[in-house]
C-alpha cells in the first residue's frame, strides 16, 4: 500500500483489489515456503507479519485471508498441551484457534501413537494448541504423513 511493492511501485490509490490480494498471498508464500537458501517460517509468524504491517497490506483483506486460511492451516503440525503432535485436518471459521486435528505422535517420548481425530472446539475438549512445529524437528516425513492422513 505504501508504494514499495514490485514491479511498478504503485501506491494504495492505484492498487486494484486483486493486486492487494496477490501482495498478501505472495508475502505469505515468501515467508512460509522453503527456499534453497532458507527454510520457510511457520504460518503463524507469517500471519503476524501481515497483521503487524498495516502500512503495507490492506487490513480488511488480511483478515479475510486469515479467515479463509485459518490460524493453523490444513496440513500444519501443531503441538498440544498434552505433549502430543497433531496434524490440522480442518479449519474452524467460528474459532480459528480451535481446528479439527489428528493426534499422531507423542513428542515427550518420541514415538508415533494410534491416530485419533479431535475437534478442539468441542466444549468437553480441554486440549489446546501451544505451538506450530516443523516436521524435521521430530524427524517426521510430512509428505508421507499427509498421504496417510489427509489423502485417504
Amino acid at each position: 500500500l505504501d508504494g514499495s511493492g514490485y514491479p511498478r511501485g504503485l501506491n494504495a490509490e492505484k492498487l486494484s483489489r486483486p493486486a492487494r490480494i496477490m501482495a498478501i498471498v505472495d508475502v505469505y508464500d515468501a515467508i512460509t515456503a522453503d527456499r534453497p537458501h532458507q527454510d520457510g517460517d511457520e504460518p503463524i509468524n507469517a500471519l503476524r507479519y501481515l497483521l503487524a504491517n498495516k502500512q503495507l497490506f490492506d487490513a480488511e483483506l488480511v483478515q479475510l485471508f486469515i479467515k479463509c486460511l485459518g490460524v493453523h492451516p490444513v496440513g500444519t503440525i501443531v503441538k498440544l498441551t498434552n505433549e502430543r503432535l497433531a496434524l490440522v485436518l480442518e479449519g474452524n471459521n467460528l474459532n480459528p484457534i480451535k481446528p479439527k486435528v489428528k493426534l499422531f505422535y507423542n513428542a515427550k517420548h518420541g514415538h508415533h501413537v494410534t491416530p485419533k481425530d479431535i475437534d478442539l472446539s468441542d466444549l468437553s475438549q480441554e486440549l489446546k494448541i501451544i505451538a506450530s512445529v516443523k516436521p524435521l524437528d521430530y524427524q517426521i516425513n510430512l509428505s508421507r504423513l499427509l498421504k496417510e492422513h489427509l489423502l485417504l
